[in-house]
């Protein structure tokens, strides 16, 4: 095997020792950058000998320390072997990578509760044979198999080992099923690479036709539909972890972040068999392509142009770490998607842009706790991507742009809209709220304007968070959407007429009723991102004139009725009403800064409005909220005001 894969490294080289393509350059480019700060974050271990790890050194067995452990260091090492493919001539260099590598490599395989040794990790326990640690084991394996012929035999050995038990536990254990709320399906996608590797890597192996099977099962049981059970893949096929529509919830709602990792894992699954035995390959790869396309196709609804989703529920984990970069590579690649080279393509652009930020080398940065574990994970991540693009021959279908889009996905309760204006979407299910963002521009100010609270617009009301919405009505039109919501609050009811058209958003709001707590009423809150991705200040305009507000500037002032901020995104609230804005003294989310604008009323409980121009500037902004008519007629609220072209536009309640 060793030979084999020897022989298959080399080969590539010699079809094209300089093959590349703009992608891979950058992800190389960036994985070097990453390198200056892995090497403040190495150690060399005393407790056993020849070892080291970058990161904490822990085993990861005491809860909370999982991921910034034995995950995160050979992430980074995954990192390493890849520099060292990409860049052979630089040998001096691949020395230095190659001895931490040898290391890390040592340090896991020896502390593993399989190893045979009676080493531990430097927390005295040992890992492995976990709810994730194959995951874990996967990224060893598939390190040692790439540099394979230029490590120690009995290292190798000892690293085959450790990937032969974990495969061996994963393969005793079905796979998962659950679609609401909490999806199985990123947990069976990594639970698909370690028995990949080790049917591929080992095929001569005993156990090599029951990893086979394993990872045939988990991979069929990741993007497994109710409709699996009776199409091609029913003999595999014994879980649900989408929606009918191929929509994935976790963490409670409707999660991108979680849906297209879980594809991203199966072409993690794939590149180790590929990479390690071509044959298990081919026979894995239906496996591994099941519904991912047809995911892939609800996923691009909620792109940008820029190479980031919008998230119609928010997000709980980091904004711009562009996680998603080893995703779009394996869509591009494998399946030649146009639109997904574009992503891949801009993604990597991302990413860079954010290194660049910090000097360090840092892809995240002080903006998250947790640092070095995000870091790794960013870094195995660009890695793959890079070896997607390698088994490709680094070959790319021309980039393709994404097409405007108007849907609703009535399963988990979201519109989604997109146009050369920006991205809106609504939620009415498990999280209640409305995004609204431009589409990104050319300058830091205009890559990133609104920041997607979970509260966002509709989220928190003049009677407390939003609990439960109804869809009374709505329409989908040429360029937007309508819909009609009732919401339970906390203390009370609320209706809501919603109109967007090419990126303009506008909202009557309608208290019904109940208790009045002052201190909980909120009207219309959003949130702008300003921190040091935007340029570290947000311009900011009103009829008070225009001011510049630094990030974590802790002001709290109220503006007039209509503002903009950057030039760029209008804001206009009524009747009666100022804007409020409130800004922290501190990062005060995951990745970024977030100060929150709101309608400050002069009565919280009666009905109001908000009018939202994405991709429009001060002076648009102006133009609209000159024309704005707010009517309560006979119980019936009436919203009229002109867009920037003078087109009247239309809402009752």
């Amino acid at each position: 095997m060793k030979f084999k894969l020897l022989l298959f490294i080399l080969a590539c080289s010699f079809l094209d020792a300089y093959a590349s393509n703009e992608a891979s350059d950058n992800f190389i480019k960036a994985l070097k950058a990453f390198e200056k700060y892995s090497d403040t974050q190495w150690t060399e271990y005393n407790g056993i000998p020849n070892t080291g790890y970058w990161g904490s050194g822990l085993s990861g067995e005491k809860k909370g320390t999982g991921n910034d452990a034995i995950r995160s260091m050979n992430g980074v090492a995954l990192a390493h072997a890849v520099m060292i493919m990409a860049e052979p001539e630089d040998k001096t260099q691949n020395a230095k990578r190659l001895e931490k590598i040898e290391k890390v490599l040592r340090y896991s395989s020896l502390t593993h509760k399989q190893a045979g040794t009676d080493y531990t990790c430097r927390d005295g326990l040992k890992w492995g044979l976990g709810w994730q640690t194959n995951m874990w084991a996967g990224s060893m394996g598939l390190t040692c198999a790439l540099m394979e012929d230029r490590l120690p035999e009995d290292l190798v050995e000892q690293c085959k080992k450790v990937v032969a038990a974990e495969a061996d536990f994963r393969s005793g254990i079905v796979p998962a099923s659950e679609y609401v709320f909490n999806t199985a399906a990123e947990e069976n996608a990594w639970n698909s690479n370690i028995v990949s590797l080790a049917a591929a890597w080992m095929s001569n192996h005993a156990n090599a036709k029951k990893w086979l099977k394993a990872a045939k099962i988990y991979l069929s049981n990741t993007y497994s539909v109710e409709a699996d059970k009776n199409g091609d893949m029913s003999e595999w096929v014994t879980t649900i972890n989408l929606y009918p529509s191929f929509m994935l919830e976790n963490h409670g709602f409707y999660h991108p972040g979680y849906q297209n990792v879980s594809g991203a894992s199966l072409g993690d699954s794939f590149l180790m068999a590929y990479l390690t035995n071509k044959k298990v390959a081919d026979e894995l790869t239906p496996f591994a392509e099941h519904n991912v396309m047809n995911v892939w196709n609800k996923i691009y609804n909620i792109l940008k142009t820029n190479s980031e989703m919008i998230y119609p529920c928010g997000e709980d984990w980091s904004l711009h770490n562009y996680g998603q970069v080893s995703y779009y590579a394996y869509i591009a690649t494998h399946f030649k998607e146009p639109v997904a080279v574009k992503m891949q393509n801009e993604v990597i652009k991302r990413l860079i842009e954010r290194q660049a930020l910090f000097g360090t080398g840092e892809f995240i940065g002080k903006s998250n706790e947790n640092t070095f574990y995000v870091e790794a994970v960013t870094a195995r991540r660009t890695a793959l991507a890079w070896l997607h693009n390698y088994v490709n021959d680094f070959k790319l279908v021309e980039p393709a742009e994404m097409k405007d889009i108007n849907s609703i996905q009535d399963d988990v309760k979201i519109f989604t809209s997109r146009s050369k204006y920006g991205n809106v979407t609504l939620s009415y299910g498990l999280r209640i709220l409305l995004a609204a963002e431009s589409a990104p521009g050319n300058t830091p100010q205009t890559q990133y304007i609104s920041c997607t609270d979970r509260y966002n617009v509709i989220g928190k009301t003049p009677y407390g968070i939003a609990k439960k919405a109804k869809l009374l009505n709505h329409e989908m039109t040429e360029n937007g959407f309508k819909a009609t919501l009732e919401v339970e609050a906390q203390y009370g009811k609320l209706q809501y007429s919603i109109y967007t058209d090419n990126g303009i958003v506008a909202i009557i709001q309608k208290p019904l009723g109940g208790e009045k707590k002052n201190d909980e009423t909120v009207s219309f809150p959003l949130g702008i991102e300003n921190y040091v991705m935007n340029g570290g200040k947000r311009d900011f305009y009103s009829q008070e004139g225009h001011i510049v507000i630094n990030e974590t500037s802790g002001l709290e002032k109220d503006f007039s009725n209509a503002v903009n901020i950057s030039d760029n995104y209008g804001v206009i609230y009524g009747p009666d009403a100022k804007c409020t804005y409130k800004a922290p003294k501190a990062y005060n989310r995951r990745g970024a800064s977030v100060d929150m604008i709101s309608a400050n009323l002069k009565n919280q409980f009666t009905p109001s409005y908000m009018i939202i121009l994405c991709n429009r500037d001060w002076k648009q902004t102006q133009k609209v909220a000159e024309t704005v008519m707010f009517i309560n007629d006979d119980n019936t609220l009436k919203l009229m005001f002109n867009n920037e072209s003078g087109d009247q536009i239309y809402l009752s309640l």
